[in-house]
């Protein structure tokens, strides 16, 4: 990561419920003790970058798989079967069917019953889905010009099924694991896009 980009993470935390806009997607889990939610957050200024392009990445399937790679990556699910599949083109509030979540890129270990409920084109969308391993997983991904560049933020939260909560410690330091991860992959690609000092001051740029 250069000297340049700044990435923050905020104290993973437990309480907080999602609010009522939020949770009307999840009718059956109303009224489960705020507690149970975690809360899961990460900002990264990207030096250089472009706002569009950043949320272009961001929002496309491939674009996705290369962050979330080698680890892991997601297959695509039925709603976005085609050439170019990108979460700024789905109709909001449907399912859009279930993206499995491969381990190494083929052993399957989780789903992603994904459905955008919000968008703001070219800066935000609000993800509320279901997985095998989560009642509700929540993730919102907004992208912001700042001077210089732009910021990427993902702020995650989430409600574990019953027999994974004694684990809870365990599940949220992956997700922020995985989050750093993905952060240092973007940063990794768009620093090598930003322009050079020497290009900014050429003769004629």
């Amino acid at each position: 990561m250069s000297e340049t980009t700044r990435s923050e993470t905020a104290p993973a935390e437990s309480g907080h419920r999602p609010p009522p806009s939020v949770l009307a997607h999840f009718p059956d889990l109303e009224g489960k003790h705020a507690k149970l939610w975690q809360r899961v957050h990460r900002s990264t200024f990207l030096p250089g970058a472009d706002r569009l392009q950043v949320w272009t990445a961001a929002t496309r399937l491939d674009g996705i798989n290369a962050e979330l790679a080698p680890v892991m990556r997601m297959t695509v699910p039925r709603a976005m079967r085609g050439e170019r599949p990108s979460l700024a083109d789905v109709p909001l509030a449907e399912p859009l069917g279930r993206s499995w979540i491969l381990l190494g890129r083929l052993l399957p270990y989780d789903y992603d019953d994904v459905t955008i409920a919000e968008r703001e084109e070219g800066r935000r969308f609000l993800e509320v889905s279901r997985m095998s391993s989560a009642h509700a997983w929540i993730h919102e991904r907004t992208v912001d010009d700042r001077p210089g560049g732009a910021v990427l933020t993902d702020q995650l939260t989430y409600l574990l099924k019953p027999h994974l909560r004694p684990i809870t410690p365990l599940y949220r330091r992956t997700v922020e694991q995985l989050f750093a991860h993905r952060h240092r992959r973007v940063a990794r690609r768009f620093a090598r896009l930003a322009p050079r000092p020497a290009d900014q001051g050429a003769p004629g740029a």
